[in-house]
């Protein structure tokens, strides 16, 4: 026998069958005699106070915890190790200095005119010496 709750006016809920008088399997097609309702607060309370005991009662709760586990566990196991992307940054940047320093020694050999903005440039990036 399949009952739903249905909305009855502003906070109650009763029987969707016996509301809408929809034939019954379980009761050999007579509808619904159920008209009891149930206030809104005391419906979610009632359900409420359920939840906890099934989650841990059923073992549910310690279910949920252990697939969470996994899932970090897993989650952590396919990071790429830290050291290594850190070291993979350096090396690309160590590849960009070194042809930024080609391109300047190209210029000075071909006896191009030295740039302020570069110069400058150079000089805020150089360590300081005092």
């Amino acid at each position: 026998m399949r009952r739903f709750l249905r909305h009855h006016g502003k906070e109650r809920y009763g029987c969707s069958n016996h509301k809408s008088k929809v034939p019954v399997d379980g009761l050999g097609g007579a509808c619904c005699f159920n008209q009891k309702t149930i206030l809104r607060k005391n419906l979610k309370d009632r359900v409420l106070s359920c939840l906890p005991a099934a989650f841990f009662g059923m073992g549910v709760f310690d279910d949920v915890a252990g697939q969470a586990r996994q899932k970090l566990a897993a989650s952590i196991n396919n990071e790429p190790d830290e050291r290594q992307r850190v070291s993979g940054e350096l090396k690309a940047v160590e590849r960009e200095q070194r042809q930024i320093i080609q391109q300047i020694s190209d210029r000075a050999a071909e006896g191009r005119p030295r740039r302020a903005a570069l110069d400058d440039m150079l000089d805020q990036l150089a360590p300081c010496r005092h």
